[in-house]
């Protein structure tokens, strides 16, 4: 989850989702292999977490969403999946947000 964190997906304004995914589905298509065969409790922890900082993007880039929590959760599952290639690990199932 640290190295979610250390991402800084918020500061990323600037970038599409899809320049988001395209810079880091290596990253997660590797945890899922190595992680995805014995811990895949706390694996799908982390995923969610990236779907979490996920949300908090989309809040700080689209400024009409940034009060609006349930909303934007809302907005980023749709697009999870409707786009369900986008990211590695949405197209394994895990589009769900944490907490």
């Amino acid at each position: 989850m640290q190295t979610v964190h250390d991402w800084h997906l918020l500061w990323m304004t600037n970038k599409s989702l899809k320049d988001i995914a395209e810079k880091y589905n290596p990253v997660i298509r590797g945890w899922l292999n190595y992680y995805g065969k014995y811990g895949k409790r706390e694996l799908a922890d982390t995923l969610k977490q990236i779907n979490m900082h996920l949300c908090y993007w989309f809040r700080r880039k689209y400024k009409t969403y940034r009060n609006r929590r349930e909303v934007s959760r809302t907005m980023m599952e749709e697009i999870a999946k409707r786009e369900r290639q986008l990211f590695a690990h949405w197209a394994v199932g895990i589009t769900g947000m944490v907490g």
